[in-house]
């Protein structure tokens, strides 16, 4: 996961969102986490976005994988048939949708996207990481980044991006 450092290191929102939330600020290891900061960091009316992740049909799998093994989901029950269909697999995608912009975008145009520097957090690999940082991007060294979160019983997330 990718975190605009300027919003990360902002003790002003911290100790408003302290004040919100009941939590402090961290790097979020589960995904309840990243999802409260995108809430709150989602302001439209400001031209502010909580976070730029991918709704596509062919890039949303590896975001709803991580977070349906996150909720202890497994794809085939124990008779073998589909099960992905199920609470977690609802759930999964669910808390973060309404605090997202350029969700439909495609990876080039997602990277462009974030690089403007008005959304809190993105997730993607080691090529977000080379866009994000390359010379002439809006968020050159304002990139912090945290493991892909896991579940509240499983802290981080078991995923192959490869």
């Amino acid at each position: 996961m990718f975190y605009h450092r300027d919003r990360l290191e902002d003790a002003t929102e911290w100790a408003r969102y302290a004040d919100q939330t009941g939590t402090p600020r961290d790097i979020p290891l589960t995904w309840e986490t990243p999802d409260r900061q995108m809430a709150f960091f989602h302001r439209p009316d400001e031209g502010r976005f909580g976070g730029c992740l991918f709704r596509t049909a062919s890039y949303a799998a590896w975001e709803w994988w991580a977070r349906f093994h996150a909720l202890r989901g497994l794809p085939f029950d124990d008779d073998g048939m589909a099960a992905i269909l199920n609470d977690a697999g609802i759930e999964a995608m669910i808390a973060s949708s309404a605090h997202l912009t350029g969700s439909d975008l495609a990876l080039f145009d997602n990277w462009a996207r974030y690089n403007r520097g008005d959304i809190y957090a993105n997730i993607g690999w080691g090529g977000t990481q080379k866009a994000l940082n390359r010379r002439g991007a809006g968020l050159r060294g304002r990139v912090a980044h945290g493991p892909l979160p896991g579940g509240k019983d499983l802290p981080l997330a078991c995923f192959n991006w490869g």
